[in-house]
């Protein structure tokens, strides 16, 4: 199940303020990246 682009890239910029704001370590950020990026859908 593919989620919308828009929801993922919203959860995205959340993931980014959370890692400037440090509430979220490099490892745990770049993991989380990962996963958000992989539900884009390439067309």
């Amino acid at each position: 199940m593919h989620r919308a682009q828009d929801d993922v890239l919203a959860d995205l910029a959340r993931l980014h303020q959370q890692f400037d704001d440090e509430q979220v370590s490099f490892d745990d950020f770049e993991s989380a990246k990962s996963l958000l990026l992989a539900q884009l859908a390439v067309e």
